[in-house]
């Protein structure tokens, strides 16, 4: 067989595809191995099956004993090979006649030659990967021999049964380590103590981590009771817990572990211990009210005394029922999402319990919300927000822990997320690929625009992603014109159209951006307001057929119909290289008179100055009716003349423009002709 030769990149990249699909190895590319390699992928390519044939058949010889299931799961992910091609080719490679190999090589499959064997995906087989039992491989090699492949279909066997970990096995509800740690308040570390002594039964759960059932859990806690939150409880510290145990209770330890001692202790000693403080002198003074500040506190809270504590719950006990910080319960308080609270003897804030044992079904947490939204959780808030359901507390731009919904919003938001009119659009703002979409235009060059101080306002930042105001984009075509269609109406090549434009006096609304970089934006009303035939001499190239095609001609008339015609074009701005040489005026002397000193205000644009039809009408009017002495003296023909008669108090100076608006000195030009008039004069002889 020929080597096939590689006609472009594109085909050469396919080809690389698929030697990496079938296991290619580039190091050793002339053994005969991976010759044969190269010509099934080269085979698949071009179609040429009898290839494809000696290749299974070189499988065959060099992989004896391997099943024909495995032999065809080598080749099922191979892009541009499906099952029956597979099977006839395998049928044919079984009575082409063997040829023994020399050497036995080992048979080995890649992942993703496992995943698609076995149907499952990259999500599945990575919580396969977290099983204990999974066959371990060499670091960075992912090659799975046969008695691998049959290990994994076991697995694959636990897989289903754990619903893949998105699903506990069993439909009793359960903690991660995590929570459970959260409940217990104590560390990850010091629950594993607890795991390894085996007082609390685990298994792995969602998503490959430890998981713990509620009712183990539960039961753990009817038995023990941790000596840091019996501390906390008790407001003194867990060294003194400590010691009024060992003082009561002097007998031989409870665990053989001396850590599980200083962790641990039975429910029954706790409560006694606790009975007995309440009898001696109450509640003392706790950790937290000794670090809050006494002028957060609300005075007119009611004091709960230790005999009502039982009705009441500390916001530390609170925030480990509910799984979740202090702070954060502290922050509930602030906002009156617990309702009659309390202080306990110490300050604290002490809340009704059963307002905390009811928290969770009536509210719902940002974490929840993103599960049920299937969202990241960095991103969740930010598509509530522009769906306009907000928290009950929190900054509404910051996807902390702090955010907790109503229960029945989130639901009602399922639920209209379900009506396929509504299932993805948000209300008001429309993402910034959606945008451009819509406008036909680059995410970059729409992203320029509304950065813009023209359009602040119409673009917000939610976590890493741009969202557009959606009525602005709706109105965006009607009010605004971008230059691209813009050189299709003025039939002007795409290069120049900006520039044409400048000669009509219409200027873009938009300039140079934060990034240096402009997109320009024209208002629609003034260029319809520009009939297509104009006196101004624009160049048209020579291969459009614009002005030609009827769609063209439709797309005219519709924007510049009921034009009434007139000789010259409606400017909104004048180039001041028109007055400079209407009125044969330096643009240094422009400056120094009407622009140095704030009399008017310029337009820049492309290397170009322009004015405002209003101030266009003030300068032209101030020099038809003044000159400068320079150009006085070009009236006299006599330089310098024209200072020398001021000097002389023979001129008097004129000042049409405020003198703290322009130092430049004018003179009426009636003035300058009766002074040329009078010089012409001849003298009366004696």
């Amino acid at each position: 067989m020929t080597l096939w030769s590689v006609q472009n990149q594109a085909e050469l990249d396919k080809l690389l595809v698929i030697l990496k699909q079938l296991g290619f190895n580039f190091r050793a590319p002339t053994s005969p191995y991976n010759r044969g390699t190269l010509r099934a992928a080269i085979s698949v390519i071009q179609q040429h099956w009898e290839d494809l044939s000696l290749y299974i058949r070189q499988l065959l010889d060099y992989h004896t004993g391997v099943s024909p299931e495995l032999t065809k799961a080598k080749l099922a992910c191979v892009d541009g090979l499906d099952s029956i091609t597979i099977d006839q080719a395998y049928i044919v490679a079984c009575k082409i006649p063997s040829k023994p190999a020399t050497e036995q090589i080992d048979f080995l499959l890649s992942p993703t030659q496992v995943m698609n064997h076995f149907g499952i995906s990259q999500h599945q087989f990575t919580y396969l990967q977290k099983n204990p039992e999974f066959p371990k491989r060499p670091t960075r090699q992912y090659w799975y021999r046969p008695h691998d492949i049959e290990t994994i279909a076991k697995l694959c066997t636990w897989g289903i049964s754990t619903t893949w970990g998105r699903l506990p096995a069993s439909k009793e509800a359960t903690l991660t380590a995590n929570e459970a740690a959260a409940s217990l308040d104590i560390s990850r570390h010091q629950l594993n103590l607890i795991l390894t002594n085996k007082l609390l039964d685990s298994r792995i759960g969602p998503n490959g981590v430890i998981s713990i059932k509620e009712n183990d859990l539960e039961n753990f806690k009817s038995k023990f009771t941790p000596i840091k939150l019996l501390a906390s409880q008790m407001g003194i510290t867990p060294s003194q817990v400590r010691a009024r145990l060992l003082k009561n209770y002097p007998s031989a330890p409870i665990f053989e572990s001396h850590t599980l001692d200083l962790l641990l202790t039975y429910n029954s000693r706790a409560t006694t211990i606790k009975n007995e403080a309440i009898k001696k002198r109450g509640f003392q003074r706790c950790r937290e009210s000794a670090l809050a500040s006494w002028a957060t506190r609300k005075n007119e809270m009611p004091r709960i005394e230790a005999s009502a504590a039982s009705d009441y719950t500390s916001a530390r006990t609170a925030a480990c029922h509910l799984g979740i910080h202090k702070t954060i319960i502290c922050e509930l308080v602030r906002n009156n999402i617990f309702h009659d609270v309390g202080a306990g003897p110490a300050g604290e804030y002490m809340i009704p319990t059963d307002q905390v044992d009811k928290f969770w079904k009536k509210y719902i947490s940002l974490t929840e919300t993103a599960a049920l939204l299937q969202h990241s959780k960095f991103s969740t808030s930010s598509v509530l927000l522009l769906d306009n359901v907000r928290p009950i507390t929190g900054p509404i731009t910051h996807n902390g822990s702090t955010h907790f919904y109503l229960r029945s919003d989130i639901i009602s938001y399922l639920e209209r997320k379900k009506q396929p009119e509504t299932s993805t659009k948000h209300n008001n703002w429309m993402n910034l690929d959606e945008a451009a979409a819509q406008l036909k235009m680059s995410k970059h060059s729409l992203r320029n625009i509304l950065y813009s101080e023209l359009f602040r306002g119409q673009l917000q930042y939610f976590h890493g992603r741009l969202y557009v105001n959606r009525k602005f984009i709706i109105d965006f075509n009607e009010a605004y014109i971008l230059p691209t269609e813009a050189s299709k109406i003025l039939n002007t090549p795409r290069r120049e159209v900006t520039k044409a434009l400048n000669q009509m006096g219409i200027l873009p609304l938009t300039g140079p951006t934060v990034d240096g970089r402009s997109t320009h934006v024209f208002v629609r009303s003034d260029l319809i307001e520009r009939q297509t035939q104009s006196t101004h001499n624009i160049r048209t190239p020579a291969n459009t057929n614009f002005s030609t095609t009827p769609q063209a001609r439709e797309t005219n008339k519709r924007l510049l119909i009921n034009i009434p015609p007139h000789n010259e074009p409606p400017t909104r701005y004048i180039n001041i290289k028109c007055l400079l040489k209407k009125f044969k005026l330096s643009p240094k002397a422009f400056t120094q008179i009407f622009v140095r000193d704030g009399f008017i205000k310029v337009l820049k644009f492309s290397h170009e100055t322009f004015l405002t039809r209003t101030a266009a009408g003030e300068v032209s009017r101030i020099l038809e009716n003044y000159v400068t002495c320079t150009q006085a003296d070009a009236m006299f023909d006599r330089h310098g003349h024209t200072r020398n008669l001021i000097k002389l108090g023979k001129l008097s100076p004129d000042q049409p423009i405020p003198p703290h608006l322009s130092k430049v000195t004018l003179i009426s030009k009636a003035k300058i002709t009766e002074a040329i008039a009078s010089s012409q004069q001849p003298k009366n002889q004696p």
